[in-house]
């Protein structure tokens, strides 16, 4: 047998409340596949064993629904993501013959509410010297997470 390999492939970043698909990628021929769990923080959150009746079973994920209808051996999606389902993910899988586990890296998935505008920038007084101190503020709209804000004056931070 080849060196096997698995890897959780998954959006880095989610809009709040919107889905994320997991999928469990590997080079294991699916008739060798014997189970595969998805885990969050090192929890559960699915498992797949080929042969059981069901073949499925499902764990309670923070901040997320599990959609039953775009659930697969490989992969799974998460409905109406909140900022709670942030957080590290991964995914293993087994062979029954010869008996073999190996787990993906972890892939860490953000939930997040993008700018509904640009940083705006307010002048107190819009008519300067060049010895007169310039007093501005910047303000952003709301985020999740914060968003940075750094100053630039002439190109320069």
């Amino acid at each position: 047998m080849s060196e096997v390999w698995v890897e959780l492939n998954a959006p880095r970043f989610v809009v709040h409340r919107h889905s994320a698909k997991l999928r469990c990628e590997h080079n294991v021929d699916p008739e060798s596949l014997y189970k595969v769990v998805f885990f969050k923080n090192g929890q559960r959150i699915m498992k797949f064993v080929r042969g059981r009746d069901p073949p499925f079973e499902l764990y309670n994920v923070t901040g997320a629904d599990i959609s039953l209808m775009n659930l697969s051996p490989t992969s799974i999606t998460l409905d109406r993501l909140d900022f709670s389902a942030s957080g590290p993910y991964a995914c293993e899988i087994a062979l029954e013959t010869p008996l073999y586990s190996k787990v993906s890296k972890i892939h860490e998935l953000n939930v997040i509410v993008r700018q509904k505008f640009r940083p705006k920038i307010k002048i107190k007084h819009k008519k300067l010297s060049s010895s007169d101190q310039l007093e501005a503020t910047c303000q952003s709209a709301p985020a999740h997470p914060a968003p940075h804000l750094t100053w630039f004056i002439n190109n320069n931070k």
